[in-house]
């Protein structure tokens, strides 16, 4: 097992024990170690993974899940999704 898997699944378990219930998956390249950690935790049943390719809809629709249910809900994307940077001099 490579270390980026062990560490993703260390991480996935971690979540769970702290009430995680929903997850927002906005798959790529550079997440796939907890794009599958999270698949492999909801094939056991152990949290409810919504995938949505947009990471700004998958932002928004994990801000909806929490308002709702009053719980921390964390979004998975491959990039600095949310942060914006301001190129002008």
């Amino acid at each position: 097992m490579s270390v980026s898997t062990a560490l993703a699944r260390h991480t996935v378990r971690q979540l769970i024990g702290l009430g995680v219930e929903d997850v927002v998956l906005s798959p790529g390249s550079r997440n796939a170690p907890l794009s599958i950690a999270f698949y492999q935790a909801q094939q056991k049943g152990l949290i409810n993974l919504h995938v949505r390719i947009d990471e700004r809809g998958a932002a928004f629709f994990a801000l909806g899940i929490a308002k709702a249910s009053g719980k921390y809900v964390p979004v998975v994307c491959s990039s600095l999704c949310g942060i914006e940077v301001d190129r002008t001099e």
